[in-house]
């Protein structure tokens, strides 16, 4: 009796995924990537969106201030040059504090033009004067002229470009004097005298400064200047900090 050849059954073959369906649903996975893709574009506009609204902002906030004047406060250290029977003068570091503002608001603003302002300058240390080594204290104070000049004024488009200031200034300033010299002694060396805050001779001044202003109000920068006195000349340098109007 003969029996037919039975074959195996074959494995079965994956089917393909199936389409999306009629009805407009997307398969899970792929909705899903979708969404997040969407998302992700959506950040990305409203990132730039709002860059440009804060430079806007900060193009409108730089226009709209004059820069009419400014307050400074300099770090400074110095040296001094000395003479008649003075010697080994040392000067310690200090703060000289000082204002200006534009002498007319109908300059424009990049055009160079006078500063007026005042100026308040302490210089301070040991020194020796007539064989007597002690300290001294003097402070020149008095009013200043100026001429400035803001950069970087024809490139207002570009607001990471930062404004900045170039000012040499000059002055005449009283000093007035502050010691404390040995009672015994009748008649002190003229730097060692006591006269609480009274005028002495004059001195002439000069200094020039560059300042670099950023976030429309804060100038940081540097500045190198000259101070004259009876018979002794201060030269220093320093970092300063300013804010504008």
């Amino acid at each position: 009796m003969a029996f037919a050849k039975i074959n195996p059954p074959s494995a079965p073959k994956h089917a393909p995924p199936p389409p999306p369906s009629s009805s407009g649903r997307e398969p899970f996975k792929i909705k899903m990537q979708r969404e997040i893709d969407e998302n992700a574009k959506q950040r990305s506009d409203d990132e730039v969106r709002d860059m440009a609204l804060a430079q806007e902002s900060h193009r409108a906030f730089l226009e709209s201030r004059p820069f009419a004047g400014f307050a400074e406060a300099s770090l400074y250290a110095g040296r001094a040059s000395v003479s008649n029977g003075r010697s080994d003068y040392q000067v310690d570091p200090g703060v000289h504090i000082s204002g200006y503002i534009r002498a007319s608001w109908r300059y424009k603003i990049r055009e160079l033009q006078p500063w007026f302002g005042l100026r308040a300058a302490p210089f301070g240390g040991y020194g020796t004067q007539n064989g007597r080594t002690v300290r001294y204290a003097h402070t020149w104070m008095g009013p200043a002229l100026g001429l400035g000049q803001f950069l970087n004024e024809n490139d207002r488009e570009n607001t990471a470009t930062p404004r900045s200031l170039v000012l040499l200034s000059i002055g005449l300033a009283g000093v007035t004097k502050l010691s404390n010299p040995d009672e015994s002694e009748t008649s002190p060396p003229r730097d060692f005298q006591s006269c609480s805050w009274c005028r002495d001779a004059s001195g002439a001044w000069l200094e020039v400064r560059y300042t670099q202003i950023s976030l429309g109000v804060v100038g940081l920068g540097g500045l190198i200047g000259v101070q004259t006195g009876f018979g002794k000349v201060f030269s220093y340098g320093g970092l300063t900090v300013s804010g504008f109007y």
